[in-house]
C-alpha cells in the first residue's frame, strides 16, 4: 500500500498548479482574429476608452486641453454615424480624423486599410499635382497633371484629406498624397458611390485635357507605415552607408572602421530613412567631424545640456522612464546643470498639471563631445529670431560670433569652405526616429552637410501604446514632451531636408550627386 507523505502532497499540488498554468498560458496565446465588423456599441465603447487613455497618458492633450474638446466632438459625431456595423479597417481610418486635432504627428494607428486603393501616386510641384505610376514614372507624359477624380475637382478631394491630417501636416503634399490611396474611404467622405474603377481627368500645361478610367487595386495592407529594416549596409570604398538600428553601431567594428575611412572620400552618404534606436555614438561621431568648428561655443561648465523633457506619470511607470532616451532626472544633475535646466524651463510658457514628472535633461555623454553641438545647438525656431543677447543664453556659454544663419547651397564642385573634410549627405524621411531624429535636427545646421529626402515626423519622444478593447486597433501617442534650451518645443517638430525628393527606393551615388548639382544650380540662379 502506497503511503503519501508531506513532501508527496506538496509535489502533487505543485504538479497540478504547473499543468493549470500551462493550460492557462495556452488559452491566452490562442488569440482569435479581430472582428471584421464592429457594432455601434462596440465603436462607442472603443471611442470612450480612447478618450480616457488620452486624458491619462497623452502629453499633447495635457499641454493643450482644448484639443481634447475637438477630439470629443469628432468622436461623438463618428459614434452617431455608426448606426450600422462598420468595417474594422474603416474604423481605423476614421480614427485618424478623430485624433487629428491632437496634432501628435509622431503617433500612429495600426490596421489602417481600405477595400480598394488607387494604383497611382500624386506628386506636387509648382504646376500642380502630377500623376505617377507605382514605378514613379508619369502615367501620361503628354498630360501629366490631374484636375478631377470621379468628376470632382482635386481641390475638393484635398479638403476631404485635410480632415484626416494633423494641423502641422496639412501643408505637406507628401502626407496629403498618401491618403489618396484609400479612395474607397474618401469616396464615402465626399458622397460618391463605390466602384471598381475611378475616372481621372488629366491636363497638360496648355490646359488640354484627357480622361482615363483606372481599375482599383485590392491588396491587403495591415499598417500605414512599413516596418523598419533591421540590417545595415555599407560600401567603404564609395563612402555610402544605409543604417537602421543605431543602438547596434558600437557592436559593428567593421562599420565603425568604414565610417572613419569615409572621411577621406569627397562625399559620404548615410541613408537614415529607416534608422531608429537610442545609441548616441553616431551623433557624437558626426558632430565631432562635420560641425562648424569656428562657431562652436565656449563651454565652461562641467557638462553641456541641450534638451529638457517631462513625461506623463502613470502607476506602472518607473521613475527612470526617460532614461532610454538618455535623459537624466533633475535630482541627479549637478548644481550647475540644475541651474541651466531651471533657466531653460522658465522660458517655457506651457501649463503643466500635477501628472507630469519632474524635469529631465539630455547632455553630451563625454567632456570631449560637449563642443560638438556647434551652431546646430540652435533650433530652427530659434534661428528665425533677429538676434541673441547674452541674457538669452546660459550663463555658462559665450559666443564670439553672431548667431549663425542657414547654410548656403554647396557649389557644383562639391566643396565646402568651412570644412577640410569631404561633404556629408544624410538621407532622411518620416521613418527617421528616435536617435536618428536628433541627428537630423543637429545636422540641419552644419554647413558641410546636406539633408535629402522627405520631412521627418519629429519623433523625439517616448510613446504609450493603447489597444482598443473591441477592435484591437493599436494607437500610439506621445507620452513625453521635449524642449530645447531656449524653451522651443522639439516634440513633433519636423526636420525638413535641404533637397526634397519623393524617391523611397535605394538612391545610387550618381543619382545623389545629380540632385546636389541640380540643387546648387537652382540656388545660384535665384
Amino acid at each position: 500500500m502506497m503511503k503519501f507523505g508531506h513532501q508527496s502532497i506538496i509535489n502533487g499540488f505543485g504538479l497540478i498548479m504547473l499543468i493549470s498554468c500551462l493550460q492557462l498560458t495556452a488559452i491566452a496565446l490562442r488569440s482569435e482574429p479581430p472582428k471584421a465588423l464592429l457594432t455601434s456599441q462596440e465603436i462607442r465603447d472603443d471611442l470612450q476608452f480612447l478618450q480616457q487613455q488620452l486624458v491619462e497618458h497623452s502629453s499633447f492633450a495635457a499641454i493643450a486641453p482644448q484639443r481634447l474638446a475637438l477630439i470629443s466632438e469628432r468622436a461623438q459625431r463618428l459614434a452617431e454615424l455608426s448606426a450600422l456595423p462598420v468595417k474594422r479597417t474603416d474604423f481605423a481610418m476614421q480614427l485618424h480624423k478623430v485624433l487629428a486635432p491632437l496634432d501628435d504627428i509622431a503617433s500612429d494607428i495600426s490596421d489602417v486599410d481600405s477595400a480598394a486603393k488607387l494604383p497611382i501616386h500624386l506628386q506636387y510641384n509648382e504646376n500642380g499635382w502630377q500623376v505617377l505610376n507605382n514605378d514613379s514614372t508619369p502615367i501620361d507624359n503628354e498630360h501629366p497633371f490631374i484636375t478631377h477624380i470621379d468628376g470632382v475637382p482635386i481641390a475638393r478631394w484635398i479638403d476631404a484629406w485635410q480632415l484626416f491630417l494633423a494641423p502641422s501636416q496639412q501643408s505637406q503634399p507628401d502626407q496629403q498624397a498618401k491618403l489618396l490611396h484609400h479612395i474607397s474611404l474618401l469616396r464615402k467622405e465626399i458622397g460618391i458611390m463605390p466602384s471598381d474603377h475611378v475616372r481621372i481627368t488629366l491636363r497638360d500645361l496648355q490646359q488640354h485635357i484627357r480622361q482615363l478610367n483606372v481599375s482599383l487595386q485590392y491588396a491587403a495592407q495591415t499598417a500605414l507605415a512599413p516596418l523598419p529594416k533591421s540590417e545595415s549596409y555599407f560600401d567603404a570604398v564609395r563612402g555610402q552607408f544605409s543604417l537602421h538600428d543605431l543602438s547596434k553601431l558600437p557592436q559593428n567594428s567593421q562599420l565603425q572602421k568604414a565610417l572613419s575611412q569615409s572621411l577621406l572620400t569627397p562625399l559620404t552618404i548615410i541613408d537614415l530613412r529607416n534608422a531608429y534606436g537610442h545609441g548616441d555614438q553616431l551623433l557624437t561621431w558626426l558632430a565631432q567631424h562635420y560641425r562648424d568648428q569656428s562657431l562652436a561655443p565656449s563651454v565652461n561648465a562641467t557638462s553641456a545640456l541641450y534638451a529638457i523633457a517631462r513625461y506623463r506619470r502613470a502607476p506602472n511607470q518607473r521613475s527612470d522612464y526617460l532614461s532610454p532616451l538618455q535623459f537624466i532626472a533633475y535630482d541627479n544633475l549637478s548644481h550647475d546643470e540644475q541651474l541651466q535646466l531651471t533657466r531653460a524651463s522658465q522660458q517655457i510658457h506651457t501649463q503643466f498639471d500635477a501628472r507630469f514628472s519632474q524635469w529631465h535633461a539630455r547632455k553630451w555623454p563625454h567632456s570631449e563631445a560637449k563642443l560638438a553641438i556647434g551652431r546646430a545647438m540652435f533650433s530652427p525656431a530659434t534661428l528665425t529670431k533677429p538676434s541673441v543677447t547674452e541674457s538669452t543664453l546660459s550663463p555658462y556659454q559665450t559666443y564670439s560670433q553672431p548667431m549663425p544663419q542657414y547654410k548656403p547651397a554647396w557649389p557644383t564642385g562639391l566643396t565646402s569652405a568651412t570644412s577640410q573634410l569631404g561633404q556629408l549627405v544624410l538621407l532622411i524621411g518620416p521613418d527617421c526616429r528616435q536617435q536618428c531624429q536628433w541627428i537630423a535636427h543637429f545636422a540641419q545646421q552644419w554647413s558641410s552637410t546636406l539633408l535629402i529626402g522627405k520631412p521627418t515626423r519629429g519623433s523625439f519622444d517616448r510613446y504609450y501604446l493603447i489597444t482598443l478593447p473591441n477592435s484591437n486597433i493599436k494607437v500610439s501617442i506621445s507620452s513625453s514632451v521635449i524642449y530645447d534650451m531656449f524653451g522651443q518645443r522639439l516634440s513633433g517638430l519636423a526636420t525638413y531636408p535641404d533637397i526634397l525628393t519623393n524617391i523611397d527606393d535605394f538612391l545610387w551615388r550618381n543619382s545623389i550627386i545629380s540632385l546636389i548639382h541640380l540643387h546648387a544650380s537652382k540656388d545660384s540662379s535665384e
